[in-house]
């Protein structure tokens, strides 16, 4: 995959998602490259799905948004990864995190990656930050069919397991569940240990 650095004219961007009332993406497209991913039809994207954006200055452009803009909650990774490979190279998610914590902005991240589990304690650092972690394939196989560089299933585990410990609200996410290939009773199997919130995506082809 190609990488490009971008420069970001905002970090924070209104959204009329229900988690939060802004969002911030520091990347642009994905490492993991997920065959169902919604954000490849975007018109930022449609020709440039081997190119990820580095949006280096986001973290330096969120300092000055936040001198103006008061967000009740952000939500991150709404359209990437913030937790890829290349985030332990740039450390741009870990910069916004820091910016976010030092003025008790509440966040929520959706991700599968299990690159998180190295930022917990800073997540941690706010009692009200939320992680909404994908788990939505019940074996390897279909991970690597379908999501070609995730996380496999272990990984995943280990890192859902961490964030218990770390005692931060955690949902499980299932989805896209897609039916006759995702299991969905193997999948609550894989964490019947203990108790999760848990929502569940039908997957929704585009025609």
């Amino acid at each position: 995959m190609q990488v490009k650095v971008i420069n970001t004219q905002k970090a924070l961007s209104p959204t009329q998602i229900t988690l939060a009332d802004y969002a911030i993406n520091p990347y642009r497209g994905c490492e993991f490259g997920c065959l169902y991913c919604y954000v490849q039809g975007n018109k930022n994207m449609r020709e440039n799905t081997d190119i990820l954006g580095i949006k280096l200055n986001a973290p330096c452009i969120l300092e000055k948004e936040l001198r103006y803009k008061a967000p009740k909650r952000v939500v991150l990774g709404s359209t990437t990864e913030c937790f890829q490979y290349k985030e332990l190279e740039y450390r741009l998610t870990e910069k916004i995190l820091r910016l976010l914590n030092s003025h008790a902005i509440p966040y929520t991240i959706l991700t599968k990656s299990h690159i998180i589990a190295e930022y917990l304690p800073l997540i941690a650092e706010n009692k009200k930050n939320k992680i909404y972690f994908t788990l939505n394939f019940h074996c390897d196989e279909f991970i690597k069919l379908f999501e070609k560089k995730s996380p496999l299933i272990k990984q995943r585990l280990l890192a859902i397991e961490e964030i218990k410990k770390h005692e931060i609200p955690l949902r499980i996410h299932i989805g896209p569940f897609i039916p006759y290939i995702s299991s969905l009773h193997d999948i609550i199997e894989l964490i019947s240990d203990t108790t999760y919130e848990i929502n569940i995506e039908i997957y929704h082809l585009s025609l």
